[in-house]
């Protein structure tokens, strides 16, 4: 993270400049994504900020155990001279981003690899597991009190963007920044607990769904399956369910939703590249976990997807 010291410089003066600071994160935010916008509201406000974390999404029921969640809004304020996007390679991943002020700052903190580098001012650390761990690095470098529920945050953040710390995006630094979370009090037991060991019924009838539909192509090594809109929703992922089958290294799973729309999350286990893939279609995200959202039927989007893959896979 080696940057950090010349995006701090600059961030001294957004704060010195700034009082009314608008919030935001990518569409259908995920743990990563709450918990280091909570972690660093937390932080504003012990500064005397006016605060407002803008998530217009339905948030998952399986996130709902984590701390602060009220502070939430599904409003935009009228008034507001800051914009902070954590963990939005683009404004393409910003739900409603047309409806923000573009005469005000925009401060940038992600981790992609694809960002675009968007804000006025930017920290992007494509080396870093999660903004989760890069929100523990800055608000150390910030001298900031962090408090039993922020180190919940930032440690839910990072263990759910390297799942549960088993991916490649772990370094040593992932280990040594949990570990000092756990020492100022991350709740880590009981988190693991309500997150992950606390799935309701239909999070079981949705894994049978999806592997009643499981389709694998082992010459390729890759495994897809749809989840129609008509499914239970259990807050569960079942592109990660799926990964842990062996003799293949691409995972691909089509959820249909409302409006026309499919979303396509998509997993590599080796070297294959699905944010470089994603691209084309609207999509991006890391090197090894990236999403796309298709217009049009779960059919349609199965079929020119995996045409799409079938030929890139094509040795």
């Amino acid at each position: 993270m080696n940057n950090l010291g010349s995006f701090y410089i600059q961030w001294q003066d957004c704060l010195q400049k700034g009082q009314r600071f608008v919030l935001v994160t990518h569409k259908d935010p995920d743990i990563d994504a709450l918990g280091s916008t909570l972690a660093l509201n937390q932080y504003l406000l012990s500064l005397g900020k006016q605060t407002t974390v803008w998530v217009p999404d339905v948030i998952e029921d399986a996130f709902l155990c984590l701390p602060y969640l009220d502070q939430l809004s599904k409003e935009l304020p009228a008034e507001y001279d800051t914009v902070i996007f954590l963990d939005c390679s683009n404004l393409d991943r910003v739900r409603h981003a047309e409806t923000l002020k573009t005469d005000v700052n925009w401060v940038n903190i992600d981790h992609h690899a694809d960002n675009t580098f968007f804000g006025a001012l930017n920290w992007v650390e494509t080396e870093a597991s999660s903004v989760g761990e890069m929100m523990y690095v800055f608000l150390t470098h910030a001298k900031a009190q962090i408090t039993p529920e922020m180190a919940t945050l930032m440690y839910c953040a990072i263990s759910f963007d390297t799942g549960r710390f088993l991916y490649s995006n772990v370094k040593p630094s992932t280990f040594h920044a949990a570990a000092e979370l756990m020492t100022l009090g991350a709740q880590v037991v009981e988190m693991n607990q309500k997150l992950y060991e606390s799935k309701p019924y239909t999070a079981f009838e949705m894994i049978k769904i999806a592997l009643e539909g499981l389709v694998v192509n082992l010459e390729k090594q890759y495994a897809y399956t749809c989840i129609p809109l008509s499914a239970p929703h259990g807050g569960i992922k079942i592109v990660d369910f799926i990964r842990q089958l062996e003799g293949v290294h691409v995972i691909v799973v089509f959820t249909e939703l409302e409006n026309n729309e499919v979303r396509v999350n998509l997993r590599s286990k080796q070297s294959f590249n699905v944010s470089a893939f994603a691209a084309p279609f609207g999509g991006g995200g890391h090197k090894q976990a990236s999403g796309i959202t298709v217009q049009g039927t779960l059919e349609e989007a199965r079929k020119k997807i995996i045409q799409a893959l079938d030929a890139a896979l094509t040795v």
